[in-house]
């Protein structure tokens, strides 16, 4: 894979992370006190 490619293709469902992230939005949306915690550091 070139550069150029995992550029292309990293925002999308075929992105190398994309079932990383999944698995970590669903423990965010399954667990609410963690869920805010995320948010306040994103805010920060």
């Amino acid at each position: 894979m070139t550069l150029a490619q995992l550029l292309t293709l990293a925002p999308t469902e075929q992105g190398i992370f994309s079932h990383h992230l999944r698995e970590q939005l669903e423990c965010l949306q399954n667990n609410s006190q963690l869920e805010e915690a995320y948010k306040k550091v994103l805010i920060w």
